[in-house]
């Protein structure tokens, strides 16, 4: 990660969809785009180094994306029997995403090859979950990997954990909400209600911080955001991001 304190400078972010579902990818794209010009691109058969083309500026100020598709599922089953199949990401990120200060990977909800590429190059992981018994407990599968992965990667640590979809009015939710703050402490990072406003801005395909930006959510997601922000700071050892001050 780099930091400039010049006038009017703004981290340019690299957003990277890892989910054949690519539902990350629609709120930018429309069109289902080709293998060779999506993330597909860096699993076929020989490592690629320079795929300048898989990554789209947005309309968003300094955010780039590389898009996913549902032919990502496709190289799944082939991965493994070609060359680097773990290091793939890293290759990518290492000849291409230079530029960028900051670069985000939305993973699958599975350990799968892809979240194996994805932990290999990463420094911090982000863990969302449900406040569900099924989350709560099988977030210890997750810890058991994540463990096994800084073998590889040491440099590999949980940056926090943030729950999503929240219910309030759903009691048992509220239970599982305290259960996951008090386990997680420092890390747990806030939660996300489940709300209408999200799913109206998933359809105008906007960001909820664009759509309905005083919206409650959208003033969760800046909360988290700005403790992300500052968690970071800390250890990296960096006063300030470029954009800080603003809200």
């Amino acid at each position: 990660m780099k930091n400039s304190r010049e006038e009017g400078y703004r981290e340019k972010v690299l957003l990277i969809d890892s989910d054949h579902q690519a539902s990350v990818t629609r709120y930018f794209h429309t069109n289902i785009l080709p293998p060779e010009n999506s993330l597909p691109a860096i699993y076929k058969e020989d490592p690629v180094k320079l795929c300048p083309q898989i990554i789209y500026s947005t309309e968003i100020p300094n955010l780039s994306i590389v898009p996913s598709t549902m032919y990502l599922a496709a190289e799944e089953p082939l991965v493994l029997s070609r060359i680097g199949p773990g290091d793939r990401m890293k290759i990518f990120l290492d000849n291409n995403a230079q530029e960028f200060g900051i670069v985000v990977i939305d993973n699958p909800p599975a350990l799968n090859v892809f979240v194996n590429n994805n932990l290999r190059a990463s420094d911090y992981v982000i863990v969302p979950l449900t406040p569900t018994a099924e989350a709560f407990e099988g977030v210890n599968i997750l810890h058991s990997y994540i463990s096994r992965m800084r073998t590889i990667n040491e440099e590999l640590d949980i940056l926090g954990y943030v729950v999503t979809l929240m219910q309030e009015r759903i009691p048992i939710q509220k239970e599982y909400k305290k259960a996951i703050a008090k386990k997680f402490g420092d890390k747990y990072l806030g939660d996300i209600h489940q709300a209408a406003a999200m799913m109206k801005a998933a359809t105008k395909r906007l960001p909820i911080s664009i759509y309905e930006k005083s919206s409650r959510s959208a003033q969760e997601y800046s909360e988290i955001a700005k403790k992300i922000l500052t968690m970071l700071q800390k250890r990296l050892g960096i006063l300030e991001f470029a954009g800080d001050k603003e809200s």
